[in-house]
C-alpha cells in the first residue's frame, strides 16, 4: 500500500503526514479543494516543481479527493480553514512513518491531551437505570453533533486523529475506544468519541483490508453500549482472518468473510436497545449463510411476539437483503 495516496483529511496533505518522503507545500494559487476536479496544468501545483509526482500519483490523487468529497463532503473545505488541525498533526509526525513506534506514541499522547480537554457533562438520559448501568444507550446518542474541522478545538484534534490513525494504523482505533469501554454512565465525552471514531471507521475495510475483524470482538463486551455499538459497526468495515487472503472481488468472499463473523453478530442479538438491536439484524443479513437466514427469521418472529412493529419490518427488510447477497455469492 502506497502512503502517498491515503486519505488523511482531504486537505491535510497525505503525503508529508505520512511520512511518505515527499514535502508538500501549499500553493497560494492552488485551486479550492471545493472543486477537487478543477484542471490543475493552468495552475501551478501544490507540489513543489522539484517533487512533481508523476502522473499515475497525480491521477490517483484527484479521484482520491473526488471521492472524499462525495462521501464526506464536511471535510472538502479550503486549506486555509483546516490549517490548525494539519499543521498540528503535520509537526507532530513529520518524517515519521505510520509503521514506527513513535507515530504510534505521539497520535496517542495526542489523543489523549485532548480527551482530557474535553468538559465532561452528564446526559439527562443517564438518569434512567437502564442508560447508567449500560444496558440502553443514551438517548442523546440520535444527536448529531458535527465536528468543525476548521476550528482549533480539541475535537477537532481528535477527528484529525482518529482518521491519521485509520489509514495508517487502523489497530489505533481499537485502543483509542478501549480506553473508554467500561465508563459508566454513558457522559458527554463518550457521545464524542463514539462520534469521531464511528466516522473514522468508515476509512478503513475492503478493497484496502487493513483491519482484521477480531481485533475488535473484545470491544463486544463492553459496559459502555456506546462501544458495544462501535464493535458492531467496525466488524462491518474490516476482514476476518478466514477471508483476509480473498479480493472482495472474489465471489466466495462474502460467504467466508461473514461465516466468521456470524457468532459474532449473532452474540448482539442479546441486546436490549432497539437501535443497537436494528443494526445487529442488518449485520446478519450480510452473511449470505442458511444459518444466517434462520436467525434473522427468529428473530422477527420474536418481534412480532412482542408487537415490536419497527424491528420486524427491519427483518423483513433484513430477509430481503440477505436473500440478494446470497443469490450474488453462489
Amino acid at each position: 500500500m502506497k502512503y502517498c495516496q491515503i486519505k488523511i483529511l482531504s486537505v491535510l496533505f497525505a503525503a508529508s503526514l505520512m511520512g511518505c518522503g515527499k514535502k508538500v507545500v501549499p500553493s497560494e494559487s492552488s485551486p479550492k479543494l471545493e472543486d477537487p476536479t478543477a484542471a490543475a496544468p493552468a495552475q501551478p501545483s501544490a507540489i513543489s516543481q522539484k517533487e512533481e509526482p508523476d502522473n499515475a500519483e497525480s491521477g490517483e490523487r484527484q479521484r482520491t479527493l473526488l471521492e472524499l468529497k462525495q462521501k464526506h463532503p464536511e471535510l472538502v473545505l479550503s486549506p486555509d480553514l483546516v490549517a490548525p488541525v494539519a499543521e498540528l498533526l503535520k509537526r507532530e509526525l513529520e518524517g515519521l512513518h505510520p509503521s514506527d513506534s513513535e507515530f504510534v506514541t505521539r497520535l496517542t499522547t495526542l489523543w489523549n491531551e485532548n480527551l482530557d480537554r474535553l468538559s465532561v457533562e452528564d446526559l439527562k438520559s443517564s438518569s434512567d437505570t437502564k442508560v447508567a448501568n449500560g444496558t440502553l444507550l443514551p438517548t442523546e446518542f440520535a444527536n448529531k453533533n458535527p465536528v468543525d474541522l476548521s476550528q482549533d478545538t480539541p475535537e477537532a484534534i481528535l477527528k484529525g486523529v482518529s482518521y491519521v490513525a485509520a489509514v495508517g494504523r487502523e489497530e489505533m482505533l481499537v485502543n483509542l475506544a478501549e480506553e473508554r469501554m467500561d465508563a459508566l454512565p454513558p457522559s458527554s465525552i463518550d457521545l464524542k468519541v463514539f462520534g469521531i471514531l464511528d466516522s473514522a471507521i468508515g476509512e478503513i475495510g475492503p478493497p484496502r483490508k487493513v483491519s482484521p475483524f477480531e481485533k475488535w470482538v473484545p470491544l463486544a463486551k463492553a459496559r459502555n453500549p456506546l462501544y458495544r455499538l462501535l464493535a458492531l459497526r467496525a466488524a462491518r468495515h474490516s476482514t476476518s482472518l478466514a477471508a483476509a487472503d480473498l479480493s472482495p472481488e472474489d465471489p466466495t468472499y462474502n460467504r467466508i468473510d461473514g461465516t466468521a463473523k456470524l457468532s459474532f453478530y449473532l452474540g448482539f442479538f442479546d441486546e436490549k436497545d432497539p437501535a443497537i438491536l436494528a443494526e445487529t439484524v442488518s449485520a446478519v443479513a450480510t452473511v449470505p449463510t442458511p444459518e444466517a437466514r434462520q436467525a434473522i427469521e427468529k428473530f422477527k418472529a420474536t418481534q412480532q411476539e412482542r408487537g415490536n412493529a419497527s424491528l420486524v419490518e427491519t427483518a423483513t427488510g433484513a430477509l430481503r437483503t440477505q436473500e440478494l447477497i446470497t443469490r450474488s455469492s453462489r
